[in-house]
């Protein structure tokens, strides 16, 4: 699972900088689901005018909404928030909360078109609590897997 995670950030950053369109991943917590999806700033918007539609996945399958295998969920994450991300943070947290408490996803990992990403940790767990870390550098957008954790052994 752990695995899957890492090629769908290392797609979205590829994507992004063959586009030029921000990407952002997020998941829902205590659960295996997970999307990501191109981010539209508010300036394209107003200089496209009726031209996009942001409720509709962009471009067929820039967009995806995926679940992890059966068992396996998110349990926690940490994303260094940073200047050129606030805005698009302020408005996702803006969007989950009047969406209602089932709709909840993530802190924003941010994939940039020069290649560069979000820092991020996030961490999965299965059904016999054992755990996996995943880790995105932001400088260089490389996401390495951390050797996991069976219960006993967790801090």
């Amino acid at each position: 699972s752990a695995e899957l995670v890492q090629a769908a950030w290392s797609k979205a950053r590829i994507r992004s900088m063959k586009t030029g369109q921000i990407f952002v991943f997020q998941y829902q917590p205590t659960s295996g689901r997970y999307r990501i999806e191109p981010w539209y700033a508010e300036d394209l918007l107003i200089e496209a005018g009726e031209g996009i539609d942001t409720t509709a996945p962009a471009a067929g399958s820039l967009s995806l909404l995926d679940e992890l295998p059966e068992g396996i969920e998110f349990l926690t994450s940490i994303t260094l928030s940073e200047t050129r991300s606030l805005a698009v943070e302020g408005q996702l947290a803006e969007m989950n909360n009047s969406a209602g408490e089932e709709n909840t996803w993530s802190a924003p990992v941010m994939f940039y078109p020069d290649g560069t990403t979000s820092t991020a940790e996030v961490i999965l767990t299965n059904e016999y609590d054992d755990f996996v870390t995943l880790r995105l550098r932001g400088l260089t957008g490389i996401a390495r897997i951390i050797d996991g954790l069976a219960n006993q052994e967790a801090p």
